[in-house]
């Protein structure tokens, strides 16, 4: 996605850069936490 009026070589473009980065991350390490919470929950029931 190209946004004409700045240019990753800018602040603005870093920032939203590192924030895209820094978003994935999150919501990758919180699917990994809970995976491995409905894991743990599945081997406490069997």
């Amino acid at each position: 996605m190209y946004i004409s009026w700045f240019s990753w070589g800018s602040p603005v473009g870093v920032g939203i850069f590192i924030a895209c980065i820094g978003i994935f991350f999150w919501g990758l390490f919180s699917g990994i936490a809970m995976l491995n919470k409905s894991k743990e929950v599945s081997k406490s029931e069997n």
